[in-house]
């Protein structure tokens, strides 16, 4: 027997390959047939969720929904996702919430849009408290606003959640504690500042007030020192128009012209108008007054030291200690006329007024 040529047996490999393809095609078309008519074939299918986790995933996220800054219970919501296998779905509403948040993020020119979008993702965290996307990019939004504190805590959420980057976010944690420090200790330092200034700004309001009060009570001392001189000049003008009258009145002589009594003892005028022999003298400021005819003459009734009064009172023993009077001097504007009146003492028996006009 012969052996095969080279050539006869590629054609036979050939062949053995074509025939191999055909059949790998029949059976992919009779395979897409059966798929169509309903017959079965060999696929993976996943796994369902186990419903006693879902039922009890929902009641901690309904009691998170009425205390959210419960700590504790976000924490245990996260290691019970992390048991369940597959992790449960995130609500639409939720992430609604997330993607208007990072909608806002990307927009936002001002601090006030930052604080809206961290709104939307608390919202979104609240539905799906798991979903740690949402912590990290709420945690960047804080950030954003300096909110250390929420930053921080958003961060140490998501790196519960068992994220790729887990070391990389802790690291971060980390780092935004140092920022936390340093921004505590500039607002600290700040606040020092501002009570500096504020203390400052009391003392300075106090030395106002202090100058104010001090400017005060200079223009009142002024003011009393210009009243109490103004009271002066008046006083001494008075005193100077009273020395005047008192030297014009210095050396006058006056003579009574009219009298006239009532006599207190029986209630009736023993006396109408009379006139008597008496002159009132005033020499070297004393006032003298006494008889110049009758039994008594040259008797005194009356001496007092007037010092320029022109209506006074006084009271003396009269006639040489034989009457206890009580007398009133008017003395006229120009000094042309005396008017004395008298009383007995201790009781008013007899009263007298008497008018004396100038002589001299």
């Amino acid at each position: 027997m012969r052996n095969p040529s080279p050539r006869l047996s590629a054609v036979v490999w050939l062949s053995l390959i074509v025939a191999l393809a055909s059949f790998s095609k029949t059976q992919t078309a009779s395979a897409t047939q059966d798929t169509r008519q309903g017959a079965p074939v060999n696929k993976r299918v996943s796994p369902k969720p186990d419903p006693a986790g879902i039922k009890q995933l929902d009641a901690y996220v309904e009691q998170l929904q009425k205390t959210p800054d419960d700590q504790g219970l976000r924490e245990t919501i996260i290691k019970l996702v992390l048991t369940m296998k597959p992790a449960p779905a995130i609500p639409e509403e939720a992430r609604r919430h997330f993607v208007t948040a990072v909608g806002m993020m990307n927009a936002a020119t001002t601090p006030a849009a930052a604080e809206l979008a961290t709104k939307e993702y608390q919202q979104a965290l609240l539905l799906a408290p798991w979903w740690g996307e949402a912590y990290l990019k709420s945690s960047e939004a804080w950030q954003l606003l300096k909110r250390y504190p929420e930053a921080i805590q958003a961060l140490k959420y998501y790196v519960l959640t068992g994220p790729q980057n887990a070391r990389e976010a802790q690291d971060r944690v980390y780092a935004l504690e140092g920022e936390q420090k340093v921004a505590e200790q500039e607002a600290a330092a700040e606040l020092e500042q501002q009570k500096a200034a504020a203390k400052a700004a009391r003392e300075r309001a106090a030395e106002r007030e202090r100058q104010e009060a001090a400017a005060k009570e200079r223009e009142r001392q002024e003011l009393a020192a210009q009243e109490a001189e103004r009271r002066r000049d008046e006083e001494a003008r008075r005193n100077q128009e009273q020395r005047k009258k008192e030297v014009e009145l210095d050396g006058g002589l006056w003579k009574q012209t009219t009298a006239y009594a009532h006599n207190y003892r029986n209630g009736s005028d023993w006396g109408t108008t009379r006139v008597s022999a008496f002159l009132i003298e005033i020499l070297g400021g004393v006032m003298k007054g006494y008889r110049v005819s009758g039994e008594l003459v040259g008797l005194c009734c009356f001496t007092v030291n007037f010092a320029g009064r022109r209506d006074f009172e006084f009271n003396q023993e009269a006639f040489g200690g034989r009457v206890k009077t009580k007398f009133h001097i008017s003395i006229s504007e120009d000094g042309q006329s005396i008017v004395v009146e008298q009383w007995d003492l201790p009781q008013p028996s007899m009263y007298e007024k008497w008018l004396y006009e100038r002589v001299r």
